[in-house]
């Protein structure tokens, strides 16, 4: 098996492997053809396989049928070819029952001595648990999202932070954004207008801590996309866990931007804007003296009559008796100046039906004398949305409680990967500096017995030359006289011993007291030294450990 440039061998990756595996923590190796070459012992637990079982097997053989398609083998080739690893991916593998196990996956490539990509170390963790409670929670989530995208009001539910969590299709309409574009996102950052965002996010804070209680309706602006505002009328309601803790909102808003623009119109100017009252989707009637005075087709509709029928007839007639008392109540407060609620929920009688509605009253001035002018919103949309999530409310909070839940435990593996990779990591540096020290002491050593191999050189140079310059001063001459007084017979041998001597270019046994001073080790690393070969070299042939 090929192992990674940071390890000796496999004392260390399994030594590693094992550590990780004992908090249920599967690393594993294959090469670049996705076969397995190493596995600890976690597979057993994650996917029911033991070590032996998967080495030597390819990577497709332990993936579900349904992934075996030309796309995605294609897809892992070239992932495999890529030498870039990936991080916190989420696999689906088949554990040996024939059940689906689905592990988040990161990987770095292995790199050999000789710097070439030569495989990867993967290390995963079983999530197949945190995936199916996540697709449990998304279709409880797509299911509450179903029922609000149905309503003609905005529904936004924000964390305790403020952030948005969900909002319905009419409040991503209204904002002029996509939904992913604001999952996620800081409502106030957003969504809230600069000039009052502090102000209402200091409200929201001491909501959330339980300083004050959430009001029931209230007005503020938004911004859109475009930067354009609008006016919303807010109902909220708190989220709290099984403590009784607050964790969010659930907010449902209604643009009511072009009915405070009808309102400023008809004060302004009755006949100007009468053609954008009469095609308001909300009914506007004005009340004097206790009647209809005017009333648009929208309103005429709320009360199953045409106008001609509506005008002139009390106002309190068009809703059931229990209201009555309080509509005349609060309509001579208004009249004369006199606090009265603007916003308040009715509801209207038409051919034996209730409507519930929003009536929005103001006091005006028309043809000359006070009145009170209504704008009356259709609210059926909005409260089967709101009975749909009474029922779903506890729903949702279990779901969040759990999410939240998960959120922890990621959070708490995370930190102990993290402070295991420290540990690693801490114990890699600590290896590279006792290499470098030793490489260091290493290359010392070298360079002092190239300075000994350079003096021995030079010794023995000098001793040649010492020997050559004897031989031809004193034996050289002794030869030639030899020559003279020997018989003829003895001659040659005399000639020979005279050619020995001019060829003599050195004296084998006078370097044995300079080698002498070296050891064993020393002398053989000398010959090495002088073959050539490079520092890394001699340390693998004298079998020197670089850790």
């Amino acid at each position: 098996m090929k192992q990674s440039k940071f390890y000796k061998g496999n004392t260390s990756l399994e030594y590693f492997g094992e550590l990780v595996g004992s908090i249920g923590i599967w690393v594993w190796e294959m090469d670049l053809n996705g076969i397995h070459t190493y596995s600890n012992h976690a597979i057993k637990e994650i996917l029911g396989y033991s070590p032996e079982e998967i080495l030597g097997k390819h990577i497709t053989e332990f993936w579900l049928d349904d992934d075996k398609t030309p796309k995605n083998i294609d897809w892992l080739k070239k992932t495999l070819a890529s030498g870039k690893g990936w991080r916190n991916f989420p696999s689906k593998f088949r554990h040996k029952d024939g059940s689906e196990v689905i592990v988040e996956s990161s990987a770095v490539p292995l790199i050999d001595e000789k710097n070439k990509l030569v495989g990867y170390r993967c290390v995963d963790r079983n999530i197949t648990t945190q995936w199916k409670m996540a697709l449990d929670v998304q279709q409880e989530r797509d299911k509450l999202q179903k029922y609000l995208d149905v309503a003609r009001v905005m529904f936004v539910v924000l964390d305790a932070d403020g952030n948005i969590i969900m909002i319905n299709r009419k409040g991503s309409e209204i904002l002029g954004y996509e939904e992913s574009e604001l999952i996620g996102k800081n409502w106030f950052g957003m969504c809230v207008p600069k000039r009052i965002r502090n102000d209402v996010k200091e409200i929201f804070n001491k909501l959330m801590a339980g300083e004050i209680k959430p009001v029931e309706y209230y007005e503020n602006a938004i911004i859109t996309r475009k930067d354009e505002e609008k006016l919303i009328a807010w109902h909220n309601t708190v989220l709290k866990n099984d403590k009784g803790e607050i964790i969010g909102t659930i907010g449902s808003g209604e643009d009511i931007t072009e009915r405070r623009e009808a309102l400023e119109a008809l004060r302004q100017s009755e006949q100007k804007y009468a053609t954008l009252v009469e095609n308001s989707n909300d009914g506007i009637v004005i009340i004097q003296d206790k009647v209809f005075k005017f009333v648009n087709k929208r309103a005429a509709d709320f009360f199953g009559l045409s106008k001609e029928e509506v005008v002139g007839k009390i106002f309190t007639s068009v809703v059931p008796p229990e209201y009555r008392e309080m509509l005349m109540d609060r309509y001579y407060k208004r009249v004369t100046d006199k606090k009265a609620p603007k916003q308040y929920e009715v509801e209207i009688e038409r051919k034996g039906e209730k409507i519930p509605v929003g009536i929005t009253g103001i006091k005006i001035v028309y043809n000359d004398r006070p009145a009170s002018m209504a704008i009356i919103s259709d609210l059926r949309d909005k409260k089967r949305v709101e009975e749909l999530l009474r029922r779903d409310k506890s729903k949702l909070e279990e779901k969040l409680k759990i999410h939240l839940a998960e959120l922890k435990q990621t959070n708490e593996q995370l930190a102990q990967e993290v402070k295991i990779r420290e540990q690693k990591e801490n114990e890699l540096l600590k290896y590279q500096k006792e290499l470098t020290r030793k490489t260091k002491q290493l290359e010392e050593k070298n360079i002092a017995l190239k300075e000994v191999l350079a003096q021995i050189a030079e010794e023995k140079l000098r001793i040649k030359q010492t020997m050559a310059n004897d031989i031809e001063q004193e034996i050289i001459p002794i030869v030639s006289r030899l020559r003279q007084i020997v018989p003829e017979g003895g001659k040659m041998l005399v000639d020979l011993l005279e050619d020995s001597l001019n060829k003599f270019t050195g004296v084998p046994g006078v370097l044995i007291p300079l080698y002498s001073r070296l050891s064993r080790r020393e002398v053989e690393i000398c010959g090495l030294i002088k073959s050539g070969l490079t520092t890394k070299e001699i340390a693998q042939r004298l079998n020197l450990a670089i850790t």
